[in-house]
């Protein structure tokens, strides 16, 4: 009886800290079900690497160190959603190669770069069992597997072959028993006028500055943030409970951007924090968000705060911080006046 209870117990804490994982993907899931206008013809290849990352996150703990190489690369003809089932059944082919344990010595590696023909490449190297030369060349066959009975269908290879061929691409695999494998995805380039993968940021539409803290558990969130609002006084933390700490040391941020779906303290749990001991810094949360269950949505819809939604729109994203910035002047300017929250409809 004592050892049922105790795995019950077990299973319940592990779906518990299963759940801002689950949550992100279907966040994640439900962005690229609704392709952004205009990009039905391109996709940008980092975004898609960055939402299989998400999902694949969870694998490489036992397994190996996750390293990335994400060189500047145009827009690819092709579809997000189906380049991200690509690079996320890659990443889980290089992953199982490696058997766990020794996480601290394996590394799977993903990179892009652009050929001399100016197509994108997208590298998957792992660190793994590798493959038997005299099997190489059937890989890509459907129903085709080198795992055991049970953990894969042989599927995997021959879909991600059909769906980068069916966009104009190749792919390649180079691996040596022993030593690992290299597969390597050709995708050809959108048209110039869509090439941008990475795009500048765009100046701060009313020139103001401000101190911004970002607080998020997702490093790829927090790189792109920093790199969109290079503009800014920018500062990062991945835990809910480093941003309070630095706002209780005294720190002073005109305006705080908090994903909704966090490990340990969410930002519905930071901003009723912040709001009891610092009222005037909870005015100046904007919520990052992605698909959210009800009760959450209740909240967000209960609070005057500005939001975000993932995946982001930068033009939104500078125009939303602006406002708040314009309030913080405004209450500068002005102390004796009374003021709430910019509207939330960011319009």
């Amino acid at each position: 009886k004592d050892d049922r209870l105790s795995g019950m117990t077990q299973a319940a804490e592990d779906l518990q800290s299963a759940s801002p994982r689950i949550a992100r993907i279907v966040s994640d899931l439900s962005a690229f079900s609704r392709p952004a206008p205009g990009m039905n013809a391109n996709a940008d290849i980092i975004r898609c690497i960055e939402w299989a990352i998400r999902t694949t996150s969870h694998e490489f703990r036992q397994r190996a160190q996750l390293v990335t190489h994400l060189g500047v690369v145009p827009r690819v003809t092709g579809d997000e959603a189906r380049l991200g089932q690509v690079i996320i059944n890659l990443l889980m082919n290089a992953t199982q190669a490696i058997a766990p344990g020794n996480a601290d010595q394996n590394q799977v590696t993903i990179s892009t770069s652009t050929d001399e023909r100016g197509r994108v490449v997208l590298e998957v190297r792992d660190t793994g069992v590798g493959i038997p030369k005299e099997i190489l060349n059937r890989i890509m066959d459907p129903f085709f597997t080198t795992k055991p009975v049970g953990v894969g269908t042989g599927l995997g290879l021959s879909i991600c072959h059909g769906i980068v061929s069916s966009l104009g691409g190749e792919m390649r695999v180079e691996s040596e028993l022993g030593k690992g494998t290299l597969v390597r995805v050709l995708l050809e380039a959108a048209l110039p006028e869509e090439t941008s993968s990475v795009r500048a940021p765009a100046e701060p539409k009313s020139g103001l500055r401000g101190r911004i803290l970002i607080i998020d558990d997702e490093e790829l969130v927090l790189q792109a943030l920093r790199r969109i609002l290079r503009n800014h006084e920018v500062h990062c933390v991945d835990r809910a409970r480093d941003a309070l700490t630095l706002i209780d040391q005294g720190e002073h941020f005109d305006v705080i951007l908090s994903d909704v779906m966090m490990p340990s303290m969410t930002g519905i749990e930071f901003y009723q924090k912040l709001q009891r001991g610092r009222p005037e810094m909870a005015t100046r949360v904007i919520f990052v968000t992605g698909a959210v269950a009800a009760p959450v949505e209740d909240f967000l819809e209960s609070v005057p705060n500005l939001q975000i939604a993932k995946p982001f729109d930068v033009d939104l994203l500078h125009d939303t911080i602006a406002r708040v910035l314009a309030q913080q002047l405004e209450l500068k300017t002005a102390p004796d006046k009374s003021h709430g929250c910019p509207d939330k409809t960011g319009s």
